[in-house]
């Protein structure tokens, strides 16, 4: 699978030697590793890890808002490619805002996807990348813009999944990625997407009259990440295991329910939030996302 929020490579000799002027220990090895192997988004972090992602977080701050503002002073906008990998950047991250960028574009696949890229704050902008990418041929080696393919059934399937995300938070723009002159051969393709963006602009046009139905009672999805992980579990739904939990956010994407992010840390210390009427709790045995270590607490029992 991908692991679009692991620091586990991030570690240099001068990053190490600063760290330890910041906040005062060195990181060692078995900090970045876990059991020998990659110390993944999926493990439950320790304090020393989630001092690392700190401190990266900062430094790719304070270097972005100069990488910003060079850009604005020659007129341009800056955007943020939030796929891949986001290590530093952390949308969601609460010095996200002081990068000043103008906008972010998440390629997308799905309804928790969509809801990811409209949740983030401190851009003016939020677009989706849509799917299929113009590419001869799909992630997999799959034929999309080549003998055999039909982008027009994977552009619906895609789509479908999406819009009922969009009909609970907007974004403002849509595109696709890729070489152009491949659609060509399709014209159903051209002819579906023309539509696809049409329909685009009317669920646009209901949220600037106002915002849409919820239930009263909040739903509460309670990780060992928390707010720092708000809809994604780090990555693409097929690139990685949590099942289980891709699958709830998956629903909760288009369903009529506020949500909230929190992590065991924030129960812990200040209890369940008023409002918050469910509280899910999903993913694999140990795992950072069913909370691991963190169920030894009797106070969060």
């Amino acid at each position: 699978y991908s692991d679009w929020g692991s620091y586990d490579f991030t570690a240099s000799p001068v990053a190490l030697r600063a760290f330890e002027k910041a906040k005062g220990y060195r990181m060692t090895s078995e900090d970045f590793v876990n059991g020998g192997l990659y110390n993944a988004t999926h493990n439950v972090p320790s304090a020393r890890y989630r001092d690392w992602m700190d401190f990266t977080h900062a430094f790719v701050v304070e270097f972005g808002k100069r990488c910003v503002d060079l850009v604005h002073r020659h007129g341009k906008k800056a955007y943020l490619f939030y796929d891949d990998h986001w290590i530093g950047t952390e949308p969601y991250g609460d010095r996200f805002a002081e990068l000043g960028l103008d906008g972010i574009i998440k390629c997308v696949f799905n309804g928790f996807e969509a809801r990811l890229c409209a949740g983030v704050r401190g851009v003016r902008t939020h677009e989706l990348r849509l799917h299929p990418y113009l590419f001869p041929t799909g992630l997999k080696g799959e034929p999309t813009f080549s003998e055999g393919g039909n982008p027009t059934l994977d552009a619906k399937r895609f789509w479908v999944q999406i819009r009922r995300a969009l009909l609970r938070a907007p974004v403002d723009r849509i595109g696709l990625g890729g070489f152009l002159h491949l659609v060509e051969p399709f014209p159903d393709f051209q002819e579906y997407m023309a539509g696809l963006a049409r329909e685009f602009r009317m669920l646009k046009t209901f949220h600037e009259k106002g915002s849409p139905y919820v239930l009263p009672a909040r739903v509460g999805v309670v990780t060992a990440w928390g707010r720092l992980r708000s809809w994604t579990c780090s990555g693409h739904l097929h690139e990685h295991p949590e099942v289980e939990l891709t699958n709830v956010l998956e629903s909760l994407a288009g369903l009529p329910v506020g949500v909230d992010f929190l992590s065991f840390d924030d129960i812990i210390a200040r209890g369940v939030p008023d409002g918050i009427g469910v509280l899910i709790n999903a993913g694999r045995l140990g795992s950072a996302w069913s909370g691991g270590r963190h169920w030894r607490e009797p106070g969060l029992v």
